[in-house]
């Protein structure tokens, strides 16, 4: 008998997930999913504004399924204060009966706002048990260091409580 040759298989690449770019002026969640452990405690997730000009402050109102997450604390992200103005948080005021974070942060000085994209606030969460909530936003403004309304889009997100 001659042995004859079996053809192996090669290997299909698996497609991996390219980030789509956000265009316009958004307020988002960072990372827009994501997933955490039960067993491994609290954790933060970003708040993010893309392709801002002259940013002076922001305020949002953050809801989550309180069975599913607890907000701990929210802290200004490096963005705001970036051009060298002070920079100050308003709140958070917390409110996980109802599943909201209310959380702000404005900036004074003479130079000129943030511009860009960058990391606004940083929200500390704990899980409460396993299973997804949405992250949807309310009350959300961003304005200039004019105190004028800067127009923007919102990009909800979600999270995964895993055992």
């Amino acid at each position: 008998p001659t042995p004859t040759a079996t053809p192996t298989p090669t290997a299909t690449p698996t497609p991996t997930a390219t980030p789509t770019p956000i265009s316009g002026t958004n307020l988002y969640p960072y990372p827009i999913t994501s997933s955490h452990s039960l067993g491994n405690g609290a954790f933060a997730l970003d708040v993010r504004v893309s392709n801002v000009s002259d940013l002076g402050g922001f305020q949002f109102t953050l809801h989550f399924d309180p069975n599913i997450l607890h907000a701990e604390d929210a802290s200004l992200g490096p963005f705001l204060g970036s051009t060298g103005r002070n920079a100050s948080p308003l709140g958070p005021d917390i409110d996980n009966s109802a599943g909201k974070i209310t959380f702000g942060g404005f900036s004074y000085g003479s130079q000129p706002g943030a511009s860009g994209t960058g990391v606004i606030a940083h929200i500390q969460f704990s899980p409460q048990r396993t299973g997804s909530t949405s992250l949807t936003w309310s009350d959300d403004t961003l304005s200039d260091t004019q105190g004028n309304a800067i127009a923007h889009g919102v990009i909800n997100g979600s999270v995964t409580i895993t055992q």
